[in-house]
């Protein structure tokens, strides 16, 4: 039976794997940012000497001094899905929206947008769209609905 060869960690994933261990993120939500399997996390963090600190069942870091920061990410969407593999932490998703409308205008003021359709989707990182976030010059001029998502015109 052929063994399949293992991804070794660079140091980026190493420096991100302290980041979500050091705002409290589960192993699992941790093993889906760096795209690793949950036993490939855990065992990664207890090696770093900073394992994952569980209390019946939950993989939540317990600590009356840390509070759990959840990661947004940001992908790109023209007709094509690019994805965010790192993130953002943000404490609410009203502080994740704004982002990404900082994301839209600095898009606009670099040059050209030629993709009517360029969007900036903020996803949770259980997966859930917060909002979605038109980058094109007239999206101002697109109405919300009361949820914060963009409405078609």
């Amino acid at each position: 039976m052929a063994r399949i060869a293992s991804r070794s960690w660079t140091s980026a994933e190493i420096l991100r794997l302290r980041e979500l261990l050091d705002v409290g993120i589960s192993a699992a939500a941790a093993a889906i940012a760096l795209k690793k399997s949950i036993i490939t996390v855990r065992a990664k963090a207890k090696v770093l000497g900073c394992p994952f600190q569980t209390r019946a069942g939950n993989d939540r870091l317990v600590s009356s001094q840390r509070s759990i920061v959840p990661t947004y990410f940001f992908d790109t969407k023209d007709g094509v899905t690019v994805r965010d593999s790192v993130g953002v932490s943000f404490r609410l998703d009203s502080e994740a929206i704004e982002h990404s409308k900082m994301l839209a205008g600095e898009i606009r003021l670099k040059g050209p947008v030629n993709e009517a359709d360029l969007r900036i989707c903020v996803v949770s990182e259980s997966g859930r769209e917060v909002h979605v976030e038109l980058v094109s010059p007239d999206a101002a001029d697109v109405p919300e609905n009361s949820a914060g998502m963009i409405r078609s015109p």
